[in-house]
């Protein structure tokens, strides 16, 4: 490769940022008809050190009488990770978090290691059930947030 092809592609490895910068935001979760007004999702960025044990936390909260706690399955699959990344479990289920003592919120700790510092995509999709008197919804959705490895 020549010096002036490789200037080149200096801008746009520069652009080529993965994920979406530090932090310890919530993300809301992406998809198509999410019902905002009966429940919320979302997915806090994780962070470690290169190598060590880092958890990646995914939350469901219900809204206008609907709850978790019932004998559905809650899932979710995390995608394939990105190089230098690896998830300590790619499927999870209902078991593996934890509903709130009234049944409207449910927490979960995606755990993961790095063997670089970066910020990595974490994408998966999660599926579940919430119930009131007058019937049931059934969610599926795709999200997507970071993983910052420091």
């Amino acid at each position: 490769m020549t010096f002036k092809k490789a200037l080149l592609l200096v801008p746009l490895l520069m652009l080529a940022t993965p994920a979406m910068g530090r932090g310890d935001k919530e993300v809301e979760l992406v998809g198509s008809n999410v019902d905002t007004e009966t429940y919320s999702i979302s997915a806090r960025r994780g962070t470690s050190g290169v190598a060590e044990r880092g958890q990646l936390e995914l939350r469901i909260q219900t809204k206008q009488g609907y709850t978790l706690d019932n004998d559905h399955a809650i899932s979710v699959k995390m995608r394939a990770p990105a190089k230098h990344l690896e998830w300590g479990q790619k499927k999870l289920d209902r078991d593996d978090g934890q509903v709130s003592a009234d049944g409207t919120e449910y927490q979960l700790q995606i755990p993961f290691r790095a063997a670089r510092i970066g910020d990595y995509p974490a994408k998966g999709k999660i599926s579940f059930r919430m119930c009131r008197e007058d019937g049931c919804k059934r969610v599926r959705r795709s999200f997507e947030t970071a993983v910052v490895v420091h």
